[in-house]
């Protein structure tokens, strides 16, 4: 069986190589993408321009990080991750024991985003797929059936951009 792997890469101005683009301010990719955008500190990446993945504290590493941008590094480095429900007050019952973790990331690797899993139009598929003794939550605390399944006896519910 063939599959296709389709990975959203932010652009780098050095060969994806594993390091800090050489001049990051110039970096109009990492302005159009809000992932990127809101988390950008510019004095912290030129603090680090051109430098390894590898040597940069995994704290203080370039938010292009969750978007590829070091997927031909030829060096392991770390990178830090925390769960978007960690911190959520709706999802501190679920989700709330998450910690931060570091996950050592081998030479030309990365992480791909399972953006089909995302799709609300895809939900009840995936739904039909999960055990019968799969997480029933009782209590959703908001309507995301990708990370809260509808329990068994409850009607569909329709999400809304609020959520």
């Amino acid at each position: 069986m063939t599959f296709h792997l389709n990975v959203r890469v932010a652009w780098h101005d050095n060969r994806w190589n594993g390091t800090v683009c050489n001049d990051p301010l110039l970096n109009s990719y990492c302005l159009d993408l809000e992932r990127i955008r809101s988390s950008r500190l510019d004095l912290k990446e030129i603090q680090f321009k051109g430098r390894l993945f590898a040597d940069i504290p995994p704290d203080d590493l370039p938010p292009c990080k969750a978007e590829s941008s070091a997927f031909m590094n030829q060096h392991q480095w770390v990178r830090t991750v925390e769960h978007p429900y960690a911190s959520n007050k709706k999802t501190q019952q679920t989700h709330g024991h998450l910690l931060k973790t570091n996950i050592p990331v081998p030479p030309y690797s990365t992480f791909a985003v399972p953006f089909y899993w995302m799709l609300r139009g895809n939900q009840d598929e995936l739904q039909s797929q999960l055990p019968r003794n799969s997480l029933q939550t009782k209590i959703r605390p908001f309507l995301h059936p990708g990370s809260f399944p509808k329990p068994a006896s409850a009607p569909s519910a329709t999400c809304s951009s609020a959520d």
